[in-house]
């Protein structure tokens, strides 16, 4: 578990269908140990809560998943 505050891991949820994102977007994040996936948002919500659960300090930006 990380210290209050400090964000572990970053999840966006493209909708229904994935759409990549490109790397130099996610670069200041990498940089500081922040990691970052880009996946569906019906399985980005799955793992932001399977991740809570184990305490991960996570944020996720999710489209809804019937867009």
């Amino acid at each position: 578990m990380s210290n209050l505050g400090i964000i572990d891991y970053v999840i966006i949820g493209t909708g229904k269908d994935h759409y990549p994102l490109e790397e130099s977007m996610f670069k200041k994040l990498k940089d500081k140990g922040i990691k970052v996936d880009v996946i569906p948002t019906f399985e980005a919500c799955s793992t932001f809560n399977v991740c809570n659960e184990d305490g991960l300090n996570i944020c996720a930006f999710l489209i809804p998943g019937n867009l």
